[in-house]
């Protein structure tokens, strides 16, 4: 297996409740990267925990600032930078870099289209599958490795950037772990279909569609924790890392903790039809969707605290990244031709005047004063 060699090793540790310094040292001739990436959304619900919770505060009434333009489009996503630019997979084999103002820094032709969202490493690299290869890119535009995988039309589940500076990747039926020097660190077969890749302070989890709850060490040994009773659509780690969210089904919300390995059936509910993401927000206020435009929210005990309006009309959920959870508390929610909703912490829903996306990708954290609403035809609104 041949691998190019990387001339920094990327080292990514997740903050908890407090925030993490970044940190960096010499060893061996390399710069190691200690800390939380330099990213506002680094993958894939924000961050390793799939929290959907961005460091973004916008202000009272956000309104769109700049309207941008991506030639080629946008495919499996997109990942923002600290300094509010964003890194691009197209629905055609190539990826592209570019600055808040939308002025392309640089653009890579791939051998096949991606099969993997992009995640961004510490140092700011970052990091995609295409053609059963891991692809590791600098943010000068500098292919650092290209790391094999296995067949090239892997489907690739759930990738995530990991505490360790490297990438974890779930395929259908493989679990792959790279180190920091995208070398492959181990390959394990999994027997379910996995649904997600998340990590926590103490573990790297994988959770499979049948709700199955696995921990992977660092030798790529796999450990049955316990399982969440059903079929799993969407799930989401606590804050303090000791409890998965997860809906299984339609019509349930349930909720595992990681210290003790016990479930506990949060919701359950078959009037509604659950549907879309799962968040967790402040004092353990579980929040899900309905395929008909609602947003409902849960106490930790499971009795329902409210019940919000939101999409009148709707027929289906908000997607994976169309929901997004600012600092302040406030909800925002991409609509398919409409306006973003948002939604305070009071139930209250507003609108973000001329937001409105065919088709939206989602919404992606720029800073600490801006969300990208991304649509799938290349257009971008900067909210601030």
């Amino acid at each position: 297996m041949h691998h190019r060699p990387l001339p920094l090793c990327l080292m990514l540790a997740y903050a908890t409740s407090a925030p993490v310094a970044r940190a960096e040292w010499a060893h061996a001739g390399s710069r190691q990267y200690v800390g939380p990436p330099r990213a506002p959304h680094a993958m894939s619900g924000v961050d390793a925990r799939r929290s959907h919770r961005a460091r973004s505060s916008l202000s009272a009434n956000p309104r769109v600032e700049r309207r941008l333009r991506v030639a080629y489009g946008v495919g499996r996503g997109l990942v923002t930078h600290d300094d509010g630019g964003f890194f691009v997979l197209h629905p055609t084999p190539r990826a592209s870099r570019f600055d808040a103002q939308g002025k392309l820094l640089y653009s890579l032709k791939l051998p096949a289209e991606p099969s993997s969202p992009p995640v961004v490493l510490s140092s700011g690299a970052s990091a995609f599958v295409a053609g059963g290869e891991l692809y590791v890119v600098d943010d000068r535009g500098q292919l650092r490795s290209r790391s094999p995988l296995s067949d090239s039309d892997l489907t690739v589940r759930s990738i995530l950037a990991t505490a360790d500076g490297g990438v974890a990747v779930a395929g259908n039926g493989w679990l792959f772990k790279f180190s920091a020097a995208a070398e492959l660190s181990w390959r394990r077969p999994i027997a379910e279909t996995p649904l997600e890749l998340l990590e926590t302070s103490s573990s790297l989890l994988c959770v499979t569609l049948l709700g199955s709850v696995y921990r992977l060490d660092a030798a790529g040994r796999i450990s049955k924790l316990g399982d969440l009773g059903g079929t799993t659509h969407a799930v989401t780690a606590g804050a303090r890392n000791a409890q998965l969210l997860a809906r299984t089904g339609n019509h349930r919300l349930v909720t595992f903790d990681l210290l003790s390995y016990q479930l506990h059936t949060t919701v359950e509910d078959a009037t509604l039809e659950l549907d879309g993401p799962v968040l967790l927000g402040a004092e353990h206020l579980a929040q899900a969707f309905t395929s008909d435009g609602l947003l409902v929210r849960y106490r930790a005990d499971g009795s329902e605290a409210q019940r919000v309006p939101f999409d009148a009309g709707a027929r289906k959920a908000p997607g994976g990244e169309d929901a997004l959870l600012l600092a302040d508390g406030r909800l925002l929610v991409a609509r398919a031709s409409a306006d973003v909703a948002v939604i305070t912490p009071r139930g209250e829903v507003t609108t973000v005047s001329d937001s409105a996306c065919p088709d939206p990708l989602g919404l992606y954290a720029a800073g600490t004063g801006a969300v990208l609403l991304a649509c799938r035809s290349g257009n971008l609104l900067r909210i601030e």
